[in-house]
């Protein structure tokens, strides 16, 4: 039997269920604080993922919703890309503001995008060359979109019945359906789009397209907002031929928009183009030589 006034029992009781429900305080709050640092973590963790994983858009991107999407939020007729780069540059200049860019971008018919950074005195403007389109009877064609944006299934964008110009045809592939294409697509973060061919005989037949801008991946920069074309669904005019005739009447192999046996992606440079930086010769997007990060910038 233990010793002591009932008193003295009730004090030592009330004294161990405040110690005890000081412990479980204890504990809630730490789980509590464990539990948003692991939700904050995952939040950084995808967000990174995200930014890791964005891809620079060769083609415009298409909305059902404009307002919905995002397209035009900040500059008409444009989806912009904040604090991301690419090294893949075509035309550089400088300008006194974004607008100007967007107007130099409009300008001309083969850019897609472009990346304005702030300095000191006047921006830099630097425009991304899009895929060329290309007629094509027999291929339906997809680009890399941005993952969120509308009407992006699975990272792809269905943009028109018809393929692109300086395709690599993936023998591999031959008579294979069109998810193995993506999916092929997909692992490679140079390729920016694919076509996917059904002939007369139903032969298959895929055939990618790759930017080696694209393949280096973006790199973070402080600076930076980066804008890529956006449009209504429906809006872009159909690409037409003047030899339908020749090529329905070509074979599957004559058709492929890898126009080289050999697989390798062909030169998109064209001759009246003047621009900064240099064509490597195996990208749609034709890259410059990738140069050290300025200051602000930090490389993916």
């Amino acid at each position: 039997m233990r010793a002591g006034t009932p008193s003295t029992w009730r004090r030592e009781m009330a004294t161990k269920t405040a110690v005890r429900a000081a412990v479980t305080v204890s504990v809630a709050s730490a789980l509590s604080v464990t539990g948003r640092a692991d939700v904050q973590h995952m939040q950084q963790t995808e967000t990174k993922w995200a930014v890791l994983t964005t891809d620079l858009p060769r083609v415009e991107l298409q909305s059902k919703d404009p307002a919905a999407s995002g397209c035009g939020r900040e500059l008409p007729g444009y989806f912009a890309i904040e604090g991301l780069a690419w090294a893949a540059s075509w035309q550089n200049s400088k300008v006194w503001n974004t607008t100007e860019c967007a107007q130099t971008c409009d300008a001309n018919t083969h850019c897609v995008g472009f990346t304005t950074r702030r300095g000191h005195g006047k921006l830099q403007c630097s425009l991304y060359k899009g895929l060329q389109k290309k007629p094509d009877h027999f291929g339906m064609s997809y680009m890399k979109c941005v993952k969120g944006f509308d009407g992006c299934q699975d990272g792809f964008q269905f943009s028109h019945a018809g393929t692109w110009k300086s395709g690599r045809k993936i023998d591999k592939l031959d008579d294979e359906d069109l998810k193995w294409c993506q999916r092929e697509c997909q692992k490679s973060r140079a390729c920016v789009g694919f076509t996917h061919r059904v002939n007369k005989e139903e032969d298959q037949f895929c055939v990618h397209f790759e930017d080696a801008g694209n393949a280096r991946g973006a790199r973070r920069d402080s600076r930076a907002s980066t804008f890529s074309k956006c449009v209504l669904e429906g809006s872009l005019a159909t690409v037409t031929d003047d030899n339908a005739t020749a090529e329905d009447n070509a074979t599957a192999e004559d058709n492929a928009t890898a126009e080289d046996d050999g697989g390798a992606a062909l030169d998109l440079a064209l001759p009246d183009e003047q621009s900064e930086a240099t064509d490597d010769g195996g990208s749609a997007g034709g890259p410059a030589a990738e140069a050290e990060a300025p200051e602000g910038e930090e490389a993916m």
